[in-house]
């Protein structure tokens, strides 16, 4: 009987308990998307593009989305890894083929060895 009457007055005491109000977030992200942030300032400067390439050092992302968003994204050339994704873009397409050809003297070798 003395249990039922604890497990009663410690139900009663969590219902007693008012509810913590949960913390709004919309303000802080609204705030946020109505704030411009300089990677979006650069990429709407018409002086960043040229044709379809993109160039400014100020913005930190390597590939930004193109001006007409159904045609995908385009690399940011000012971004110090460019050249580094730029060479690999051309290298892997022209290795690819160079290794496909006979002349690549591992294929040969392996050709024979399957023979």
């Amino acid at each position: 009987m003395a249990e039922t009457t604890a497990t009663a007055a410690a139900v009663a005491a969590v219902a007693a308990v008012e509810p913590v109000a949960p913390v709004a977030a919309e303000p802080v992200a609204a705030a946020a998307a109505a704030a411009p942030s300089a990677n979006d300032a650069a990429w709407a400067d018409e002086g960043h593009w040229n044709g379809g390439l993109y160039f400014a050092k100020e913005d930190t992302r390597l590939f930004v989305p193109k001006k007409v968003a159904w045609m995908g994204w385009t690399l940011n050339l000012g971004h110090a890894w460019a050249p580094a994704v730029a060479c690999g873009i051309i290298a892997l397409p022209a290795m690819a083929a160079f290794c496909k050809s006979n002349n690549f003297p591992i294929l040969r070798a392996l050709k024979i060895m399957k023979e």
